[in-house]
């Protein structure tokens, strides 16, 4: 389950990276906007993709702790997950 989510954190992630690099290829008319284009990319691009995973491993971490409960467990739905 884990390799699913680093699969769609990646194809997400280069999905946009991937667009908007296009899109300023495109319209950009000055190779300084583009120059500044990649340079917001190469540090959004590693933000997203650990945020992405992050978050993405926490919600395998709450299926796989949820999942192990017996059905009709008090624990299974109803209880609240810790607070930050």
């Amino acid at each position: 389950m884990l390799l699913s989510v680093i699969a769609l954190a990646a194809v997400s992630v280069g999905t946009v990276l991937a667009g908007a690099l296009a899109a300023g290829a495109v319209m950009f008319l000055s190779t300084h906007d583009l120059h500044v284009l990649l340079v917001v990319v190469a540090v959004a691009g590693p933000v997203g993709m650990g945020t992405a995973l992050l978050l993405g491993h926490r919600a395998v971490r709450a299926v796989e702790r949820w999942s192990t409960q017996p059905p009709g467990s008090p624990t299974a739905v109803t209880e609240a997950p810790p607070s930050p």
